[in-house]
């Protein structure tokens, strides 16, 4: 559960936003929002997060792997929002994701790690009249990723993500 979040308004409508999570997922994120342009519709968001978590892996019923799954994720990020419910945006990301055995044969469940970097381009829109208990509205997401080892990481692959929600 997430147990720590602080938000610090700043000059020109900065924000710096900070979570903290504690139990089966830890973690720690924290990204400073700085709207710019005659009327905000423009900004950009440095961030950072690390987050860890157990998975287990199981082959008929029975545990035969638990794992110490650990991301680390730094992004720069820039987006447009023309009007409160429509956003566009594209990051650079760059990150790890490493696996720690806890629990399992190491020759047939290796200890893992991963670099990766890329861009990020999202569209977003979303009417959701309230982010916590909506009672009326819509959010859609459309998502593309594109990993590269020439950007600096291990792995090349894309990724595409369309999700939706609805009251």
């Amino acid at each position: 559960p997430k147990i720590w979040a602080v938000s610090r308004p700043g000059s020109f409508g900065a924000e710096w936003r900070t979570n903290l999570w504690s139990g089966s997922v830890a973690g720690l994120r924290t990204e400073f929002h700085q709207p710019f342009g005659d009327f905000g519709h423009f900004y950009a968001t440095p961030s950072l997060m690390t987050r860890t978590e157990n998975f287990s892996l199981f082959e008929d019923n029975e545990e035969v792997a638990k794992y110490r799954v650990r991301r680390s994720i730094a992004a720069l990020e820039a987006g447009y929002s023309p009007v409160p419910y429509w956003r566009v945006r594209a990051a650079l990301v760059r990150g790890r994701v490493s696996g720690q055995r806890l629990i399992g044969d190491p020759v047939e469940f290796p200890t893992v790690k991963s670099d990766f970097a890329g861009v990020r381009m999202i569209a977003d829109w979303d009417t959701l009249d309230n982010a916590d208990f909506p009672t009326s509205g819509a959010r859609v997401s459309l998502r593309y990723e594109l990993y590269n080892k020439a950007a600096g990481g291990e792995v090349d692959s894309d990724v595409a993500r369309l999700t939706g929600d609805w009251v």
